[in-house]
């Protein structure tokens, strides 16, 4: 471990999750002109990739051996003492070595990048230096835990507005339900939505190769109901409470370190929305470059919305009906197993230490 002295929120073991700015913000809209220069900018290859991804198809596989694998870590820690600031890396390898540099940990990483050992590594870092702002040093370096969030939590928790559903799509990638209708909005509530895409990541990506392998697609839409009449056309109360730029950008800035690959982005708007409107300005800014390419916007009919998805290996039994889909969300589903799984760990954990 490098000899220097910890920063204030290392050394206090505070989380401080919302005060601050994520990096890399310069403008504060991502419009039409913006979204044409960066279509244009964009290589060829970048297009194929991003189409591959939200269709589920790879050009190919690779190969997992035991020799290409230890080979592949090897590499990783090479590339990760070259990142030059990496303090919460280096703390929390000196706390929990044994969970740090794990294989089950590091291979999330690993095929969330394809096995692009420099990414991987900036990541990894990345990953640490906000888990620390997150969770504190109390539960940072240990793997996460329902059992560990705060009391404060619940509420988010409860609320549903941002869900594992109990579904996987075509190709075995997990589905994020994110309804910001459903959202705790209160200012005290903002870390706890942080802390809880956290949960959520986990929950899909860990014990599931499959998933971290074929990577996770989200389902989202703001306020959503379903006007009556046979057009079947999507309504909404357009109400600006329902967007928190700030909360956005970190919740944005968080996807793009934990340890998944983003598959779709498939969001969910009526055809005229002030806050639909407000989002596709500022909030495709916050996504970034790359989540931008994976971004697909659905406004018609029910029934045309479930056609297109269908595209990226969806079908309505697996969209929740608040998306026009038959799905009925049952919040506590991921709740009760994510709990029962971390008693268990817990209690095998308590056993080896007596």
């Amino acid at each position: 471990m490098a000899n220097r002295q910890p920063n204030e929120a290392l050394a206090t073991g505070k989380a401080g999750t919302y005060t601050g700015t994520p990096p890399s913000i310069g403008i504060t809209e991502f419009g039409d002109e913006q979204m044409a220069k960066e279509h244009a900018e964009t290589s060829q290859e970048e297009h194929d990739q991003a189409n591959r991804d939200l269709y589920g198809i790879e050009d190919y596989v690779i190969d997992e051996t035991d020799d290409f694998l230890e080979e592949s870590f090897r590499l990783l820690d090479e590339a990760i003492q070259d990142v030059e600031e990496k303090e919460a890396y280096e703390l929390a390898s000196f706390v929990n070595p044994e969970y740090i540099s794990s294989k089950k940990f590091r291979i999330m990483f690993l095929r969330a990048e394809r096995f692009d050992i420099p990414k991987t590594a900036v990541r990894i870092v990345k990953y640490w230096d906000r888990k620390v702002q997150i969770f504190g040093t109390d539960y940072a370096f240990r793997p996460l835990s329902i059992l560990d969030l705060p009391a404060q939590d619940e509420v988010a928790l409860g609320c549903a507005g941002l869900s594992l559903l109990n579904a996987r799509d075509s190709v075995g990638r997990a589905l994020l339900f994110c309804y910001r209708k459903y959202w705790d909005h209160r200012p005290e509530s903002r870390d706890s939505m942080i802390r809880l895409l956290w949960i959520l990541v986990h929950t899909a990506v860990e014990d599931n190769e499959l998933v971290q392998v074929n990577g996770v697609q989200l389902l989202m839409a703001n306020d959503m109901s379903s006007q009556a009449g046979t057009s079947e056309m999507y309504k909404a109360t357009p109400s600006t409470s329902h967007y928190d730029p700030s909360l956005h950008q970190w919740l944005w800035y968080d996807a793009q370190v934990l340890p998944f690959r983003c598959g779709g982005i498939h969001h969910f708007t009526p055809q005229s929305d002030l806050l639909t409107f407000i989002y596709n300005r500022s909030g495709l800014f916050f996504m970034g470059r790359n989540f931008r390419l994976l971004y697909r916007r659905y406004n018609g009919t029910k029934a045309e919305n479930m056609a297109r998805i269908e595209e990226y290996g969806l079908t309505s039994s697996m969209v929740p009906t608040e998306l026009g889909g038959d799905m009925v969300l049952d919040n506590s589903a991921w709740i009760q197993a994510r709990m029962l799984r971390d008693m268990h760990l817990a209690m095998e954990q308590q056993a080896k230490s007596t």
